[in-house]
């Protein structure tokens, strides 16, 4: 855990969501800083929002991430990592790992390697292997889109591969319909269908 406060307001978010601000960390190039938006607040924070106030996000990617690891006995390579929480001038926030290019530079999502042309067959082929990983796992995802999904190289296999990076976990305390096999499946494939959607509606911009 993160126990020296950090100072963000005077640097410039390097991504945004409609929930969230990411800030690089000021005093770790390999981590990034997400905190919430100012404005954010869903409705369904609901009996978890008066536990956890606007932080709930947080609790859920952790808590999804933990019952993964103790399934999988190991962190999955397609679901970026949390490595903590910290203080920030911003609020509470939680450190995750940075995924990068080849060169260094922040990895850019699948939406922008669509919309600039370079959604190649390569990419393609590498698209098709994180979906198979996601069916075949036991993580709860429930915001897959394009936008969620970074193309990032792996400095330790040298190889790149596609990464979640957002959209995790169960939004209500209890998940009856992860506990209905059936249910669960159907919700996945309306899911993935969805993901497919967005992908042919951006490469035909």
């Amino acid at each position: 855990m993160q126990t020296e406060r950090l100072i963000l307001s005077h640097s410039e978010p390097v991504a945004s969501g409609s929930r969230h601000l990411i800030y690089q960390h000021p005093l770790d190039r390999n981590l990034l800083v997400k905190v919430h938006r100012p404005a954010a607040s869903p409705r369904w924070y609901k009996l978890h929002r008066r536990l956890y106030g606007p932080s709930i996000g947080f609790v859920r990617e952790i808590r999804e991430q933990l019952l993964v690891w103790s399934r999988c006995n190991r962190h999955p390579e397609f679901l970026n990592r949390i490595v903590g929480v910290c203080e920030t001038d911003a609020g509470a926030g939680m450190l995750i790992e940075r995924l990068e290019d080849e060169d260094g530079n922040l990895a850019k999502n699948l939406t922008a390697t669509i919309v600039d042309g370079h959604f190649d067959a390569e990419k393609k082929s590498a698209l098709a292997a994180f979906l198979d990983q996601l069916r075949t796992s036991p993580l709860y995802f429930d915001d897959l889109n394009a936008a969620n999904i970074v193309y990032a190289f792996d400095g330790k296999s040298r190889r790149y591969r596609f990464v979640l990076v957002d959209g995790i976990g169960h939004k209500v305390l209890i998940p009856i319909g992860r506990m209905i096999p059936v249910f669960e499946k159907r919700r996945r494939r309306a899911q993935l269908r969805m993901l497919d959607g967005e992908i042919i509606r951006l490469q035909n911009r």
